[in-house]
């Protein structure tokens, strides 16, 4: 019964419904937020910044919807009506009103037009208080999809290489889908600077408290240690995007890619394999940093015989060069190469070093398509070298 194609179909068909349940749990649990966190840099640059240019240009990072909301600020009142020409110049000193930015934006081209809803007491009231709660017509970022969920991968020790490759192929399912997941949080979410009113309102959330003070107070009544500034794209007059960041790599990271691998198996013998590599690591500076993680691969031999390889390894990358959003360096690894055959005494371990270019393209500040291309050797030089091209993501 263990041949039996009933069965076989059944549990692959079993395992597609676990692993679809797994992604459909990876999207839903960590979509992107409508709020943004001010870093405490940007605060400190925004005390020497004067009050009316302080909403120009504001550094935020946007938080995930499983953060807590703050409460909503209090509700604004429709603006004064638009006059027949624009005004000539920039009213640095105009916080009350505001009356040009609210026709025509701040610098720059707006992604999002404020639409006005005016509660009947704001309204009665008249005047223009200095924070509001404006709904927008349309969002100012997307919302994201994904996780912050973690998977381990590894290597199982079986007898032959049909069962190890089974196993290595189920491994880089799960790369993928925690790849994907964290590509749409992670690296979809937005890094970077914005324009809002001067008086936008800012949330002070501290544990037990919360406070809202309009932007151009921010650095007179400034955060303690313990509070957090966050701002609402769909609060005041809503949200200008003015560009992410470029790409960040300092702190942790992950990736993964699909190879094509030439793998050479002594003799003369080669194996031409499909696989994937997943790495975790840390980079302490925007140019560096180490990775840990395996390669693996699947495939058969020139006979037709079934081979798997799995390569656990440390590797250094370095990418110093930045050629707009192109980025240019190389990688250094060594490992253990495992490789298993469905022959009776071909197996092998061997340690190995590995080399090789790297290419990458950001797409956003913490996303970024990668290529590496490397050429494997033997420590012992009994093994002509491997030869691998990987592409994929790499998120920061």
């Amino acid at each position: 019964m263990a041949n039996d194609p009933t069965t076989s179909t059944a549990a692959t068909i079993s395992g597609l419904r676990r692993w679809t349940a797994l992604a459909v749990a990876v999207a839903l649990s960590g979509c992107l937020g409508p709020s943004y966190v001010v870093p405490k840099s940007e605060l400190r640059r925004l005390a020497q910044v004067e009050p009316a240019r302080r909403g120009d240009k504001l550094h935020v990072v946007q938080r995930f919807a499983t953060a807590d909301e703050p409460p909503p600020a209090p509700s604004w009142p429709a603006p004064p009506p638009r006059p027949a020409r624009a005004p000539d110049a920039h009213p640095d000193g105009d916080l009350n009103g505001g009356a040009w930015w609210w026709w025509w934006g701040p610098p720059g081209r707006p992604i999002v037009q404020p639409r006005w809803h005016v509660s009947s007491s704001s309204a009665a009231a008249g005047g223009t208080p200095p924070m509001g709660g404006v709904t927008t017509p349309q969002r100012a970022v997307p919302d994201g999809i994904g996780t912050g969920a973690k998977a381990a991968a590894g290597g199982a020790t079986g007898t032959g290489g049909s069962d190890l490759g089974k196993t290595l192929a189920a491994a880089a399912v799960a790369a993928v889908v925690v790849g994907v997941g964290l590509a749409a949080t992670e690296g979809a979410r937005y890094d970077g600077w914005v324009a809002v009113h001067p008086a936008h309102p800012v949330h002070l959330v501290g544990p037990r408290s919360h406070r809202v003070v309009p932007l151009w107070q921010l650095a007179e009544t400034p955060p303690t240690e313990q509070e957090e500034a966050i701002v609402v794209r769909h609060e005041g007059a809503g949200m200008w995007l003015r560009g992410r960041r470029p790409l960040d790599r300092v702190g942790f990271g992950y990736g993964f890619d699909g190879s094509s691998q030439q793998l050479a198996l002594g003799n003369g013998e080669f194996a031409a394999l499909g696989g994937s590599t997943i790495q975790f690591g840390f980079w302490p500076v925007w140019f560096a940093g180490v990775e840990f993680g395996a390669m693996m691969g699947w495939g058969s031999d020139g006979t037709g015989l079934a081979v798997a390889r799995v390569q656990p390894r440390i590797a250094l990358e370095v990418i110093p060069i930045r050629l707009w959003r192109l980025h240019i360096g190389g990688m250094a690894a060594t490992g253990i190469d495992i490789v298993r055959r469905d022959r009776a005494g071909n197996d092998r371990d061997a340690l190995v070093s590995s080399v090789g270019p790297m290419l990458q393209f950001d797409l956003t500040t913490r996303l970024a398509l990668t290529a590496r291309w490397q050429w494997t050797m033997q420590h012992d030089g009994a093994v002509p070298t491997s030869t691998s091209f990987g592409l994929g993501l790499s998120i920061y």
